[in-house]
């Protein structure tokens, strides 16, 4: 094979194939893509979409769910999520009607505060 250029490699091959496999040795394996090269001809599969989800939830899950946890985890984190939803809106609320209540953005207020107009 020394010598000779890589598509003439490819005719006298029948087939070569390359997969992508995602996971760790903890979890489960899932074949992601797949790339078929037959002779002179390239083809590709897999599903980028599942991928993609299949990377949001391990960004969110812990390894190896649903598996991994009890039955209880994905209540627990619907209510979780809720209650820090809840505590960044009440936080937000809270700091935009401190700061207008001390002028801020408010065009009349002073340095001094809105209630020190001169």
């Amino acid at each position: 094979m020394e010598g000779e250029g890589t598509e003439a490699w490819l005719r006298r091959s029948e087939v070569a194939v390359i997969e992508e496999w995602n996971g760790t040795a903890s979890s489960l394996l899932t074949k992601t893509a797949t790339i078929t090269v037959t002779g002179d001809s390239v083809r590709k599969s897999g599903r980028s979409f599942s991928h993609l989800l299949r990377r949001i939830l391990d960004a969110f899950v812990p390894e190896g769910f649903p598996s991994s946890v009890t039955r209880d985890y994905v209540p627990f984190q619907v209510w979780d999520s809720l209650q820090g939803l809840s505590t960044y809106m009440r936080t937000m609320l809270s700091t935009q009607a401190l700061l207008s209540a001390i002028g801020v953005g408010d065009k009349s207020a002073t340095v001094i505060g809105p209630h020190f107009n001169v």
